[in-house]
């Protein structure tokens, strides 16, 4: 069995009092800014039918191991 690698920690301080103390953010605004709402539309639909076909799979196992 291959172990799972976990995500790596990095531990920062903060002062709640000094906003400059606050971890800078590394998400591309521009990408989402230039997103159109075409693209959420066709991200939602596949999100959907991920889902859907994750549900069948779950059935069909689940399934199985009933009948045995």
């Amino acid at each position: 069995m291959k172990k799972e690698k976990l995500p790596r920690v990095t531990r920062i301080k903060i002062d709640m009092n000094d906003p400059s103390t606050f971890p800078k953010s590394t998400m591309n605004r521009e990408f989402i800014d230039a997103t159109t709402e075409e693209d959420i539309a066709k991200q939602i639909i596949e999100d959907d039918l991920e889902a859907q076909r994750d549900a069948l799979l779950f059935k069909k196992r689940n399934e199985k191991n009933r009948s045995i």
